[in-house]
């Protein structure tokens, strides 16, 4: 049986894989947060997308302090939650959809019940 999404989260993000890379997009891009410039806060990695999760490169996140990686987070909330439906399409196909199967999904209206299933809410579609 598959892992809960938020279990599997927790374990990668914690696991030897996304600390090398960590520490490879530190080295390249210097210890300061992308956003503001800061360099006296920690940083955190933060997803650009989920569409590689568990095989992200360095071109999938960012380096982000605290306060900036909540902003970042609260925007990708705000902006809709296409992201959860990509994972949610990725983890009931089997891992990585196209970006060309995904639109097609997209306009087909899939993402939107997918979103809407989600939070609970729906749409009347």
């Amino acid at each position: 049986m598959r892992k809960p999404w938020k279990q599997r989260y927790v374990e990668h993000i914690r696991g030897e894989y996304w600390a090398e890379l960590k520490r490879k997009v530190l080295k390249r891009r210097g210890s300061r947060c992308e956003r503001c410039g800061c360099s006296s806060a920690p940083l955190d990695m933060h997803h650009l997308h989920y569409k590689t999760f568990g095989k992200e490169r360095q071109k999938d996140v960012r380096l982000l302090c605290r306060p900036c990686h909540r902003v970042e987070d609260a925007e990708r909330k705000k902006k809709g939650m296409a992201d959860r439906a990509w994972y949610r399409l990725c983890g009931d196909f089997g891992g990585g959809l196209s970006d060309t199967d995904f639109k097609l999904l997209e306009d087909a209206g899939m993402i939107r019940r997918i979103e809407a299933e989600q939070t609970g809410k729906n749409d009347g579609t």
